[in-house]
């Protein structure tokens, strides 16, 4: 008879670790090592699992950290590693285990759930691919001769940290964090190295950098610090792989590094975030919220929609009609429609909202 959901037992982390592998690393590797914010010993209840046959069968991971977006601290429970055994599929495992991470997850008060895949079970529970994000193939060009590169270690973890703490849209991440990531040499699930950038001995930005896969370019998945050092070590950076150009995903509305791009004449391509997103509490979100909206446009463009919301649900007046939102439609109308899909946009007079992009913090 199956047992759970329910967090990991301590006997049972060896078979956890068996079941990942199996399934998301049958070439080599070891997820437990690779993603060391979800496999975290000291953090268990995150491992969601059913267990049958006195092993795991069924396995969901939950990584709950804050997120800052523009000021407002936002709690996220991010989603990944969600793997089952062949032979158990079909019963229903996943979706239970799901249904128990979300119920986790508003229980220590998340307010946002990022999910690292698009499969129907998380659209079926009302998740989305929302936003707006940009990206680019910038070919190598001459660099600033004082600059110089160095691969970033785990001792480099507090200055990485200073340096992503000044982006204002961002995860906040444990300098431990820092630490076990780096270790892990791990990006948005491909092998990676952090590189400094550094000028006359001091460290000015930081480029976390996809090796490049066989025909493939590097691709600067996370960066923070001085843009224009940043700009002018790419062609370092390209050199570092034997490549004549780097791939580059720019964080969310960086319009210095949007404009560098634009103005070798290229045109960024668009798209959407990295996964899927679920709100987990309309309500505590939108305390989070509308501060930004009212510094935006004003407190009398935020009164004159009446707001209210529950944890499933939101209202607002417009036109002299109310409309209640539910599941993705809340989700598109606070960080932006979906690319491609009939679903409500922003709300009326209020922008969306960015969203972090998951850089290191993918899970």
């Amino acid at each position: 008879m199956a047992q759970g959901p329910m967090e990991c037992p301590a006997n049972q982390m060896d078979s956890l670790r068996t079941l990942v592998n199996r399934v998301f690393r049958s070439d080599g590797g070891d997820m437990f090592a690779e993603y060391p914010t979800v496999f975290d010993a000291e953090a268990p209840q995150g491992m969601r699992v059913v267990v049958e046959d006195g092993k795991v069968v069924s396995h969901v991971g939950v990584c709950v950290r804050d997120a800052s977006i523009l000021g407002a601290t936002v709690r996220t429970a991010s989603i990944g590693a969600v793997s089952t055994y062949r032979e158990y599929r079909g019963r229903g495992f996943a979706t239970q285990l799901m249904e128990d991470a979300i119920a986790y997850a508003r229980g220590v008060g998340a307010h946002i759930m990022p999910i690292s895949g698009g499969r129907g079970l998380y659209r079926r529970l009302g998740a989305i691919s929302p936003g707006r994000f940009l990206s680019s193939k910038v070919p190598a060009h001459p660099s600033d001769s004082e600059l110089s590169l160095r691969r970033a270690t785990s001792a480099d973890a507090p200055v990485l940290a200073s340096l992503y703490q000044r982006e204002p849209i961002r995860f906040l991440r444990p300098l431990e964090d820092w630490r076990k990531l780096l270790r892990a040499e791990m990006l948005m699930n491909q092998k990676s190295d952090c590189w400094l950038i550094e000028r006359g001995g001091r460290t000015a930005a930081y480029a976390a950098t996809q090796r490049p896969q066989e025909g493939g370019l590097p691709r600067v998945q996370e960066y923070a610090g001085c843009r224009q050092a940043l700009w002018e070590a790419l062609g370092l950076l390209a050199g570092q792989y034997t490549a004549n150009s780097v791939a580059m995903h720019l964080g969310p509305e960086d319009a210095q590094m949007e404009t560098r791009v634009r103005s070798l004449g290229l045109e960024p391509g668009v798209g959407t975030f990295g996964g899927t997103l679920l709100v987990l509490d309309v309500a505590r979100l939108l305390e989070c919220l509308v501060p930004l909206w009212s510094e935006r446009h004003g407190v009398g463009a935020v009164a004159d929609l009446g707001l209210t919301a529950d944890r499933e649900s939101l209202t607002y007046q417009h036109g002299g009609q109310t409309v209640t939102l539910r599941g993705e439609e809340v989700t598109a109308a606070l960080f932006g429609p979906e690319q491609g899909r009939e679903a409500p946009g922003p709300l009326p007079g209020l922008e969306a909202l960015p969203l972090p992009w998951y850089g290191y913090s993918y899970v």
